[in-house]
């Protein structure tokens, strides 16, 4: 008995084999028939349907069809090729003899894969066969059929049609996600960071939190805090970095050879500058919290908190004093009673209830209800809210570490209960569009994480894709026909675009100009992407309002088996995009190349921009993997720190980026032999250049570079050679390539700072920039050192001269200077002294 034969049993037709599902409807009987003329008719009845004619004209089998039984399905070529019948052995005729075929054990079961495996060997038959038919036998044997045939033609031209590349969102958006998943399996080693300016700073996160709040919703500060630095937090709270607790009062100085405060090392008005800042944050973040919705006005600014508003002030905390206890209070203002925090209080009932109410449902059973420890918020006299003096002096009344404390806590009041926070919030989580990669906790730019070169190959393999794309859907078969009857507008448009710039590219000498064409027709192709994508990897994310509630501004590189990086800047947001540094990356590079080249500078930020971003700056150091591994562990976080300062100036930036260097392993030169091995490959004096690096003066950098390898206070060993830490060291190299830019920004805001302190930007001030502001110095009362009339008559007479245009080959201008001029003493500048009355000895 066959497969297929001893797949059927009985005269009822129960069909047990999975070859015979497939059994065509030619073969729907309860019972295969085993004559030869049966058979036949089976065979031409096969060919006819398959050749698509009427199957009923074929002679009738006689065979009685059940209404109850389904329909077998069996192909036919696996059903008669596994089937063995007698057969007469022919004559062999006159040629070369075909193989012949292999033999099989007996009972052996033919495989579907094994089916038809000899189809395109020829039956050796004297006969020709008329076109179009089909014998008995090659139907049998299980030879394709000519409908069964595949086509060889075009399918494009044939209207079957490629399929369309998927573009997948996630792959193309200009940000990407930051997951802390990516440390749950790595350690990371602080010491491997270990320099000078490495320092520990516990605060710094509630900082950043600080500053991310005004730079989200910068819509409700003034101006005057839209430039705040984090020096300007330090100074104004009266932080110091350096000790565990936050409670470390003073700097190191290397001059005095002690530790000493602010007011000993920057001038008084700095001091005061900044504490007035951080007292206008603390009444606008106080007026923020119970504003109402039809509340908006303008906000406060630096005029409108001298003096302090303590009527306004003491209303509102008598009202935050009493909400806070239902808000929540911060942990730092919590009672923790040492007790056994497993152990109730009291139980309300003296008993407990073993028996349940119900025997059914035992589960319900509650025996008792217990009193639990919990963190009930300070007494009154230490409770820093109720302080007495906070609604007299501000939030200088506090402590420092309390009042960082209080900032924290009302940025998350404001988030909590804030209207008008709460309607910005549901704009930007409402939004028409959600990122490709789905609601992530925090997310960042893209080039960041990959780096420039990255960005701009993953550019353009979408501009392939999107190619490929439209290309392919304008071949099929009905949108050839809407192109022909103009129905397709958009399409035709962006075939159009894509024929110009292909024909543009093909101009191209190099790969690099071609490179160069592709990205400087960027707007082309975003015009090319409307509709098949809503971002693409040159994106700018900040101006994306999708990405602004979660995204990390201040962030500048994640190293793995590290850490996280940042740097934190105020104005990301703002309107001045033209020099901002939150933006796209073609933009970026453009900025900062201009800033590189002299054609940005501090006259040009003050001219034109004004003061709209962060004079000083910090890199922090985040320790992310053992902040993810005690949470994981369940390890309490309290008194860790987490946080560290890495640089905080110009020069620190500068040692920092050649600390990455020495982490970065690089092979030793060929033409330093006589390094040794104490030495190591990192002590040669040749180095490999780094692309887009900034061009660095030839003995400062060597210097400074050789004494940080020879510094015993300084981790000069690089990351291990193992294969999981070569991640690491391409991302210190992007995030080396950053800084090296960024370098010359962050110059440009430094010489700002010191030369224009906080004068009001404008064109008129920068004729008389180069003079004396004397409002800021103390005159005693003698008058040896204070400038005379005639000093102030000869300043302001050079002054217009230098204004006054004079031609060389002109001979009026000859006569010009020999002409006597009656000069008029010029009016009192401001901040200048009053002048001396002359006395009559004079």
């Amino acid at each position: 008995m066959t497969s297929v034969e001893g797949s059927i049993t009985g005269n009822t037709g129960t069909v047990v084999s999975r070859e015979a599902e497939s059994t065509p409807a030619f073969i729907q009987s309860n019972q295969i028939p085993n004559d030869k003329e049966n058979r036949e008719d089976i065979d031409k009845g096969a060919v006819m349907q398959t050749l698509g004619k009427n199957a009923n004209t074929s002679t009738n089998t006689g065979l009685r069809r059940s209404a109850r039984v389904p329909k077998p399905r069996v192909d036919i070529e696996i059903e008669y090729s596994t089937e063995k019948r007698p057969y007469k052995k022919r004559a062999k005729t006159a040629g070369k003899p075909g193989p012949k075929p292999k033999k099989t054990s007996k009972g052996a079961k033919t495989s579907v894969k094994d089916a038809g495996k000899n189809d395109k060997k020829k039956d050796p038959k004297p006969n020709a066969k008329k076109p179009g038919q089909v014998s008995k036998k090659s139907a049998t044997k299980g030879s394709a059929l000519p409908a069964q045939k595949k086509s060889t033609s075009n399918p494009i031209s044939s209207g079957i049609g490629l399929q369309e590349p998927v573009l997948t969102g996630t792959n193309w958006a200009s940000a990407t996600p930051l997951l802390n998943s990516d440390f749950k399996t790595q350690h990371s080693i602080v010491s491997r960071l270990k320099s000078p300016n490495t320092i520990m700073v516990p605060y710094a996160g509630d900082i950043i939190k600080i500053m991310s709040f005004i730079n989200k919703f910068s819509v409700l500060f003034g101006s005057d805090l839209l430039g705040l630095s984090f020096q300007d937090f330090e100074i104004g709270l009266d932080l110091y970095p350096g000790a565990s607790s936050g409670s470390f009062m003073g700097v190191y100085s290397d001059m005095k050879q002690k530790y000493v405060l602010y007011q000993d090392i920057l001038p008084i008005k700095d001091v005061i500058a900044s504490q007035d800042k951080v007292t206008l944050l603390f009444v606008t973040l106080l007026k923020v919290v119970y504003a109402k919705e039809k509340d908006i006005g303008e906000p406060l600014e630096l005029q409108d908190v001298k003096p302090f508003p303590k009527k306004a002030v003491k209303s509102t905390l008598e009202k935050l004093q009493t909400d806070a206890k239902e808000w929540g209070y911060p942990m730092e203002w919590r009672a923790f009673a040492n007790i056994d925090r497993k152990t109730p209080i009291n139980k309300h009932f003296e008993h407990d209830d073993t028996v349940p109410v119900d025997t059914k449902v035992p589960h319900i059973l509650c025996p008792n209800i217990y009193d639990w420890p919990s963190n009930a918020p300070l007494e009154d006299e230490q409770n820093p809210l109720k302080t007495p003096e906070l609604a007299d002096k501000g939030i200088l009344a506090l402590q420092p570490n309390d009042r960082v404390i209080m900032l924290r806590a009302l940025v998350d009041w404001c988030v909590t209960q804030s209207i008008q926070v709460h309607n910005q919030i549901h704009h930007l989580s409402h939004l028409k569009f959600e990122p490709e990669f789905g609601v992530q906790t925090q997310h960042v730019p893209r080039y960041l994480i990959d780096g420039d070169k990255s960005t701009f190959l993953l550019f353009k393999k979408l501009c392939h894709l999107v190619q490929n794309r439209l290309e392919i859907r304008s071949k099929k078969k009905h949108y050839k026909k809407l192109l022909r009857q103009g129905k397709q507008p958009e399409l035709q448009k962006k075939l159009d675009t894509i024929k110009e710039i292909k024909d543009a590219l093909q101009k191209a000498d190099d790969p690099e100009q071609e490179d160069r064409l592709l990205t400087s027709f960027y707007d082309k192709w975003v015009s090319v992407f409307e509709g098949e994508l809503h971002d693409n990897p040159l994106a700018n994310p900040f101006a994306n309002e999708v990405y602004q509630l979660r995204c990390q501004e201040f962030f500048i590189g994640r190293i793995p088996h590290m850490g996280d990086f940042y740097l934190p800047r105020l104005h990301s947001y703002g309107s001045d995009a033209k020099i901002s540094t939150f933006t796209d990356l073609r933009t970026l590079n453009d900025i900062l190349q201009k800033f590189q080249e002299g054609v940005y500078n501090s006259d040009t930020l003050f001219e034109n921009f004004g003061q709209n971003m962060s004079s000083q700056f910090k890199v922090l150091y985040h320790d992310t993997p053992s902040l993810v591994r005690d949470v994981n562990k369940g390890v309490s976080t309290h008194g860790k720190v987490y946080w560290y300062e890495v640089c905080h100036d110009l020069k620190t930036l500068q040692e920092f980026i050649e600390l990455i260097d020495l982490k970065i392993f690089r092979a030793p030169a060929k033409t330093d032999v006589t390094a040794t091995i104490a030495d190591g490959p990192l002590a040669s004096k040749e180095v490999t250049p780094v692309a887009n690096e900034p061009v660095e003066k030839p003995d400062a950098p060597s210097a400074s570079k050789d004494k940080m390898t020879h510094d015993t206070t300084v981790n000069k060993h690089p990351l291990p050679k193992d294969p999981k830490y070569n991640l690491s060291r391409a991302r210190l190299q992007i995030m080396k390539d950053y800084l090296s830019k960024m370098h010359f920004v962050l110059a440009a805001y430094e010489d700002l700072k010191e030369k224009y302190g906080d004068m009001k930007p404008g064109r008129r001030q920068l004729r008389r920039v180069h003079k004396l502001n004397y409002s800021d110095q103390v005159l005693d009362g003698s008058d040896d050192d204070a400038p005379s009339e005639n000093e102030y008559q000869d300043e302001d007479l050079e002054a217009d001269v230098e204004e006054i245009e004079i031609d060389a080959d002109d001979d009026s201008s000859d006569e010009y200077e020999e002409e006597p001029q009656e000069v008029k003493p010029a009016r009192r500048g401001p901040g200048r002294p009053r002048k001396r009355p002359l006395s009559d000895e004079e």
